[in-house]
């Protein structure tokens, strides 16, 4: 799934937290990243709403992004796995 969204040049959203072990540990190549934790519904829609509205470079540049209800956290990665802070 995770060769297929980058091989596409699209956006992969999840709950699982597996994909960041794919990415950091592996280094594999991958799309940008979305998870959103412990949310309802609504809250997602929410939410996706508001990154795609104020951080959509992020979401095109392949960036980690996972969301609480509390904040959201942008890490760009390399397609190496290193942080680019």
């Amino acid at each position: 799934m995770l060769a297929l969204a980058a091989e596409e040049n699209r956006v992969l959203i999840t709950e699982d937290k597996d994909f960041g072990e794919l990415v950091f540990l592996r280094g594999l190549p991958h799309p940008s990243i979305v998870r959103l934790v412990e949310m309802t519904p609504v809250e997602r829609a929410e939410i996706l709403r508001t990154l795609i509205g104020h951080h959509a470079d992020a979401m095109r540049d392949g960036a980690i992004i996972v969301v609480t209800k509390e904040r959201i956290r942008i890490r760009r990665v390399r397609h190496n796995g290193q942080d680019d802070g």
